[in-house]
């Protein structure tokens, strides 16, 4: 068994950590981004300890600032490291482990990492479905660990982990040969022996890249390595989440305000024509960067365009190259298992998505949240601007004529003027702008 450390408390436990063969450069533990082992807490420094020598003949150097204890001894200078030694950092107490498993039997081949059985069963209920990383077998709850300790997958180094869902899990890393800063997204290893997962994982790389639109990331490429699927997405620097922003913004500028959301119903028109669903997360899947460009971070595709892609020899190629059975995912069944997955796989009525785009409107002009009295308050702004008086009060105080017209015709349910497709808000958004550049409530465009 390779040398390891068994994580006894703090938030890792209970991961089993493969030591590379050298640690060459020295192995960092710390609180930085870019430790080799990333440590949390107020007792941790930036660099706690390094990790020197190889396997086998492992030493820890404490760095200048925190203790290091060994155990239970705060060390001052470099420690060589002998099986059992328990390190702590901060809440962190880590075993080292250098000696050799006993060999497996014929049906017994346990994880490098911790130890749970791979393979045919064992007997004592289903075996794990194992992956190989490098020489060794990794058993699919080891793999992230593995892969945050060695922080690199392919010509990719792994910086740190950006977010996750109960399919993917996206890290920022760096692509070693051009130095580009990019988004690596990995298909968890636990959901691979799902067919189903893995097609639909494949099936949006696939749509991601020929899909060929300014709004949408674009994808670099779809790759395996050491048994990890994963997919290459441009990464967007010092962007902002738009629920982030409608949340935490306050009030935007008018002008910023109309830029976003027509690009917004732009986005949702042409992922209608694509067949892609992108509504149902059009908050917690988009981007803002610096200048107010929008760009969609996930889609869904519908069950249809999936069960299209599935049937093309693009996608047999890309099965192939991932070293799996084209057949076996083209089989597996396409009914959704649940009203999420269902909902996830069918586009929203047109209406529906206009309304979410005008209640994305109202809350950036207002800087509130979309709640019970907001329709509402609307009903009263207008009101009261259709008769010429001052507007002094409400979330929507303040504010031109015009740009509370767009507003009500988007979300207030009747009306002879309600706008109902999003070629339709589009135009009512540009005149909207047009008017308001006219009445000097905005400046004219440079």
């Amino acid at each position: 068994m390779p040398s390891a450390l068994k994580v006894l408390t703090g938030p890792l436990q209970p991961r089993v950590l493969l030591l590379p063969e050298r640690c060459e450069p020295p192995y960092v533990l710390g609180r930085s981004l870019e430790s080799n082992l990333i440590l949390g807490g107020p007792a941790v420094a930036e660099r706690h300890a390094l990790l020197t020598g190889e396997a086998g003949d492992h030493q820890i150097v404490p760095g200048s600032r925190g203790r290091t204890w060994v155990d239970g001894e705060a060390i001052t200078g470099p420690r060589p490291l002998a099986h059992g030694d328990r390190i702590r950092i901060g809440n962190h107490t880590l075993l080292y482990q250098r000696t050799q498993a006993p060999a497996p039997g014929p049906s017994e081949t346990p994880c490098a990492c911790c130890g749970a059985l791979l393979g045919p069963s064992s007997g004592k209920g289903p075996a794990l479905r194992s992956l190989h990383l490098g020489e060794e077998l990794i058993c699919p709850r080891c793999v992230d660990s593995r892969l945050h300790l060695e922080r690199q997958l392919d010509s990719y180094r792994i910086l740190r982990k950006i977010t996750n869902n109960a399919e993917e899990v996206t890290y920022l890393a760096v692509d070693t040969r051009s130095l580009e800063r990019v988004a690596v997204r990995i298909l968890r290893a636990e959901r691979q022996a799902d067919a189903r997962v893995l097609r639909r994982f494949l099936v949006r790389a696939l749509v991601g890249v020929v899909l060929d639109h300014p709004n949408f990331l674009g994808v670099r490429g779809v790759h395996v390595s050491a048994g990890i699927h994963f997919v290459v997405v441009e990464h967007v620097e010092r962007s902002t989440k738009l629920e982030v922003l409608v949340r935490e913004g306050g009030a935007a500028h008018l002008a910023d305000a109309l830029y976003v959301t027509n690009q917004l119903a732009e986005i949702l028109r042409h992922a209608r024509e694509q067949e892609l669903v992108v509504a149902k997360r059009k908050k917690s899947g988009v981007l803002i960067d610096p200048s107010g460009w929008v760009k969609v971070l996930a889609y869904d595709v519908t069950l249809e365009l999936e069960r299209r892609v599935a049937t093309t020899e693009a996608f047999a190629d890309l099965a192939a190259q991932a070293g799996e059975d084209t057949e076996r995912l083209r089989a597996a069944s396409y009914e959704p298992r649940d009203e999420d997955e269902a909902r996830l796989g069918r586009l929203a009525d047109e209406f529906a998505e206009v309304y979410s785009v005008g209640r994305i409107l109202f809350q950036m002009v207002s800087g509130t949240t979309f709640g019970a009295g907001s329709l509402e308050a609307v009903r009263k702004a207008r009101r009261a601007l259709r008769k010429g008086l001052e507007l002094d009060e409400g979330p929507l105080a303040g504010k031109p004529e015009p740009i509370v017209s767009l507003i009500e015709r988007v979300i207030v349910p009747k009306g002879p003027a309600r706008i109902r497709t999003l070629d339709g808000f589009t135009s009512a958004s540009k005149e909207t702008f047009r008017l308001m550049v006219e009445r000097g409530d905005l400046p004219a465009p440079a």
